[in-house]
């Protein structure tokens, strides 16, 4: 946390005292989102986390579930498990395709967001898979482990590790307390309620009250280490999709979620301060690392 944060008057709290719920993850960027019991994290997140992603062959850029509304959001219908080097896909009519992440049928050069980067791409049957589940033209299975580095913008300057295809941040911590206040203002206002699964969190966590995780820079858990928590998380329109069918079910809330945090005074301004920071947007969610194993 920057000196200026540090001295803003914030309510104590106790780590402690917080639950962890439990873990997802998705080998695929994008793609549908699973509930893991004793994940192993590491510098680059939970292991196995966004290791593959679905790329434009003619451009190579990068394909994510909020920019393929054309195709449904498809990506997000996608299942994954993962034993030792051989992925296995599944789409929604319960159709299979193995791949040996090993065994990459060439390298080329791709982009996310800006960042190009060398990786090994996956062969002409996988992409003639995931057309027929997807209805994506001339997709790429690329690899993506540790493409690229973590967003410097508000990480120690010691930590410098490359990521798999998360957003910028290897960890994503989303706490239900705070997750249910944020719910019952969308009820409040005629919207519909934001399911965990729709925020595609890595670390679920529940505190005594809402808003903890805005308060501190980082919290313990017993075996894997200290959780570092950068910044708050700005949220996409993927929170507004099912997080199964990838079907659209609204984004005005993304309009009014900052207001459940502007009506608490300490929230508010913990607000104010991200917004002076560059931090700018609808708020679910802290981006995090592994600071201390």
């Amino acid at each position: 946390m920057s000196e200026t944060f540090n001295q803003l008057i914030l309510p104590e709290v106790d780590t402690s005292q917080w639950e962890i719920v439990g873990y997802m993850s998705s080998h695929v960027k994008s793609g549908q989102m699973s509930w893991i019991e004793n994940p192993k994290i590491g510098k680059t997140g939970i292991e196995g986390d966004r290791i593959v992603g679905v790329f434009d062959r003619n451009t190579g850029k990068m394909i994510t579930g909020r920019d393929d509304k054309k195709h449904g959001n498809k990506l997000t219908t996608i299942q994954s498990s993962l034993q030792r080097s051989i992925l296995t896909l599944i789409n929604a009519q319960g159709e299979n395709i193995s791949v040996n992440l090993d065994n990459a049928a060439g390298k080329s050069t791709f982009n996310i967001w800006g960042t190009d980067f060398a990786a090994g791409y996956y062969g002409e049957d996988v992409s003639d898979w995931l057309t027929r589940s997807t209805g994506i033209v001339d997709p790429v299975l690329v690899d993506t482990r540790e493409s690229r580095h973590a967003d410097q913008g508000f990480l120690p300057n010691e930590f410098n590790p490359n990521i798999n295809g998360q957003d910028g941040y290897p960890l994503h911590i989303v706490n239900l307390t705070t997750l249910e206040k944020v719910n019952e203002h969308l009820l409040s206002v005629g919207l519909p309620e934001i399911t965990v699964e729709q925020t595609r969190a890595n670390i679920v966590i529940r505190t005594p009250k809402p808003f903890e995780e805005l308060y501190v820079d980082s919290f313990n858990i017993p075996s894997i280490g200290t959780i570092g928590m950068p910044k708050p998380c700005v949220r996409c329109k993927f929170t507004g999709m099912h997080p199964t069918t990838g079907e659209v079910i609204g984004f005005r809330h993304l309009k009014v979620m900052n207001e459940v945090y502007k009506q608490d005074a300490n929230a508010s301004k913990v607000i104010e301060f991200w917004e002076s920071q560059g931090v700018r947007g609808p708020i679910l969610g802290q981006n995090g690392y592994l600071a201390v194993v």
